[in-house]
């Protein structure tokens, strides 16, 4: 939210943020009620944050709806794990969080409940591998979660700013098959007053070594070049960056 305010108020030229928050500081509702920043403008699509429910295999729960009446932590009270959980739980028809037995624990917590068969499941939001999510699976006998693709397009519907994503087979130990989540996008962003030619330079710049940054950088390696204008919430993009994206056949 830091960056963003300093974008629109001329503090900042360029900034990193998901595009979740990038859409209401662009509409001027939620955390930016009121002070919508029209100038705000991506320059380039990084990863997404995947949403990972991990249930435990006796739980037979293999749908979100078969979390009705089931023990699961939510994440911390008002953290973005438990505002992703109740999105996607109110999403599905599920009332959040009077139908479920609700724990508002973090990662670590879930995963001794869910060793000593004391919580069914737990959502966790974070970028792949995540450690959470590999210790459920290892040691608390758990199973990743498919989300089903109508719910996802409800969510986009309501929420532009999701985007379906794949966990590969082989992410985690005993994943055997590939899970269908809902994931939102972290990009670099900047404003429209910047100079079209400096944000096309940038742009080009980074993506002309983007192998050279990715090995300097651990999270850039979860960066996909081909998905940079993609799943956006239809966010618009800098015209100097579309620029290059229109020289390399991405627009």
């Amino acid at each position: 939210i830091a960056n963003l305010n300093m974008l629109r108020d001329g503090e900042a030229q360029l900034g990193v943020a998901v595009t979740s928050i990038m859409y209401e500081s662009f509409n001027g509702i939620g955390s930016f009620e009121g002070r919508p920043n029209p100038n705000l403008r991506v320059m380039i699509g990084l990863y997404a944050n995947p949403n990972q429910v991990v249930v435990t295999k006796n739980s037979n729960i293999n749908s979100l709806k078969d979390l009705v009446g089931k023990r699961f932590a939510s994440g911390a009270p008002g953290s973005t794990t438990e505002v992703e959980t109740g999105l996607h739980l109110n999403t599905s028809g599920i009332a959040y969080p009077d139908g479920l037995r609700v724990q508002y624990v973090g990662f670590t917590e879930a995963i001794d409940l869910m060793r000593n068969r004391q919580l069914d499941g737990a959502w966790i939001m974070a970028g792949i591998p995540n450690a959470a999510v590999t210790e459920m699976l290892s040691t608390a006998d758990g199973k990743l979660l498919s989300l089903e693709m109508e719910l996802i397009e409800d969510l986009q519907k309501a929420y532009p700013w999701y985007g379906a994503y794949t966990i590969p087979a082989g992410t985690y130990p005993g994943q055997t098959e590939d899970v269908l989540t809902s994931a939102i996008k972290i990009t670099i962003c900047t404003d429209a007053r910047v100079d079209d030619d400096v944000i096309y330079d940038l742009t080009k710049t980074f993506w002309e070594n983007f192998e050279e940054l990715k090995a300097t950088q651990a999270p850039l390696k979860k960066v996909d070049p081909l998905q940079a204008v993609k799943d956006l919430a239809g966010l618009p993009i800098h015209e100097g960056a579309a620029r290059y994206y229109r020289e390399i056949g991405l627009l």
